[in-house]
């Protein structure tokens, strides 16, 4: 199975994640999990941790573009 989804080649690898919404973050994504989309739906989505220590779930749509550094 080949994965091209931003969430699913950010699982397990560290990353500079750029959002949708103008912020960046470095850090490392680990476990798939699920977030919010519109209308509050339940979408896939990845943790990801920065290197100051907060996790952050992420949606597919919430990512811009990534930079792996790994």
């Amino acid at each position: 199975m080949i994965y091209n989804r931003k969430i699913d080649l950010l699982e397990g690898r560290r990353a500079k994640v750029y959002s949708s919404y103008g912020s960046v973050y470095v850090g490392f994504g680990n476990i798939p999990c699920q977030g919010n989309g519109k209308n509050d739906e339940d979408v896939d989505g990845i943790l990801f941790t920065t290197d100051d220590g907060k996790d952050i779930i992420f949606i597919e749509d919430e990512i811009e573009k990534i930079e792996f550094l790994d």
